[in-house]
């Protein structure tokens, strides 16, 4: 978020760890993980999200394979809205 001039530190702004990319924010920060348990959704097979955004987004993609795209919708709006409004 650094180089779009978005944040000024090269850490994630929510949990501090690791630099701030896309992959983390949605899929590799404590709180992304926390959102992607709670919607019932079954992470990858591998058991853990992928270094690479491009593979993250190729399983998140092909999500309507297995689950019906309301149930992804309602689980992940749900997790996120839950996560969002409790304080830190």
């Amino acid at each position: 978020m650094v180089h779009r001039h978005i944040a000024k530190d090269k850490r994630c702004s929510r949990c501090g760890e690791e630099a701030d990319t896309v992959n983390h924010l949605l899929f590799l920060c404590p709180y992304a993980r926390l959102v992607w348990a709670m919607a019932n959704v079954h992470i990858p097979p591998a058991g853990r999200w992928s270094d690479s955004f491009f593979s993250n987004l190729y399983w998140v993609l092909n999500l309507k394979k297995e689950y019906p795209k309301e149930e992804i919708e309602e689980d992940l709006i749900l997790a996120a809205m839950e996560i969002v409004e409790k304080p830190e």
